[in-house]
């Protein structure tokens, strides 16, 4: 890469290696974590929960979760989830406007609409769903995996108790960023964003009635066309499958938004990938297929401490 000294024998020494190199490689490594360099003048000794450290990108996912759902502290009160899709796209709305520092890539994600789930594809961040997933290890996060009528999971967040400590921590200026991107545009500025599946679609909506579509969907150029294959002796017709290779020059369109230091190692072309699945016969497979179907199956002696699983309500938060 440029800036960086050539690739040889023997150590590289640390002098030799360009200073605004190394200075976008520290930016690049903040990207990945989510930080940004406003960032810093939020930290402060409210980070610290149960001895660790959490970091400002940590306490901004958690406070957007906490603004639309949280644990109840009394067994008369009703809980309130987030569903998974729901998330994604306050995640990308956050990203869009400055707020969170992730990088996005397409990749596809399941949409249940009326009791049918379907992939849509949407510019995802993988690296603020891991520190979501993150903060559901260490208890910062309940999550709940619903079970929709075609039987696919629908997992859901909200705040836990624990949660909602460290969200009472945090700097006002930081509930107020994130909040700024929760709530409509001026005029609808005190009215929630709520999230609407409009066919392969996301909209932006308020009680007042604004509304706007989210550009969540729009994946852009894509760096590989591909095309299905699969041999005669598996299908159960003679007709030819979908053909992608008059959209190969789509590929050459495509700018990578990786702004981290890489080298390119091998380049290949014209690639078949041959993949094959097998009868789920493993414990484990089994295990969640009868959990997807609503079987018990833990014998009566033994008390069930896994996720819970609920059926999917149309229209319920």
């Amino acid at each position: 890469p440029e800036g960086l000294p050539a690739a040889g024998p023997g150590p590289v020494d640390v002098e030799d290696v360009d200073a605004a190199a190394m200075g976008k490689f520290r930016e690049s490594t903040q990207v990945m974590r989510g930080d940004l360099e406003a960032d810093e003048l939020l930290r402060g000794d409210w980070q610290n929960v149960g001895g660790r450290e959490w970091t400002v990108a940590h306490a901004k996912l958690l406070y957007l979760v906490y603004f639309y759902a949280q644990a109840s502290s009394h067994l008369d009160e009703d809980d309130s989830w987030l569903r998974h899709a729901h998330m994604v796209v306050f995640i990308h709305e956050a990203v869009n406007s400055g707020i969170l520092a992730y990088s996005m890539v397409p990749s596809s994600m399941s949409v249940t609409v009326g009791g049918t789930t379907s992939k849509v594809w949407v510019m995802t961040a993988h690296t603020a769903l891991a520190a979501i997933y993150e903060m559901c290890s260490e208890g910062l996060i309940n999550c709940i995996r619903m079970v929709t009528e075609d039987f696919a999971q629908a997992p859901a967040y909200q705040a836990s108790i624990k949660g909602m400590d460290l969200v009472n921590k945090m700097p006002e200026e930081l509930k107020m960023q994130v909040s700024q991107i929760l709530h409509g545009p001026f005029g609808f500025d005190d009215e929630a964003l709520e999230v609407l599946v409009q066919g392969r679609e996301f909209v932006l909506t308020t009680p007042g009635g604004f509304v706007r579509r989210s550009n969540i969907c729009d994946i852009g150029h894509v760096p590989f066309i591909t095309s299905p294959y699969i041999p005669f002796c598996l299908r159960h017709s003679q007709t030819f499958l979908t053909d992608h290779s008059g959209r190969s020059y789509e590929s050459a369109l495509w700018e990578s938004d990786v702004e981290d230091l890489r080298g390119e190692a091998i380049a290949v072309g014209n690639v078949t990938v041959l993949m094959s699945e097998w009868v789920p016969l493993g414990a484990n497979t089994i295990f969640s297929i009868t959990e997807k179907l609503g079987a018990n199956t833990f014998p009566h002696t033994h008390e069930h401490k896994g996720v819970a699983a609920v059926p999917f309500l149309e229209g319920g938060r």
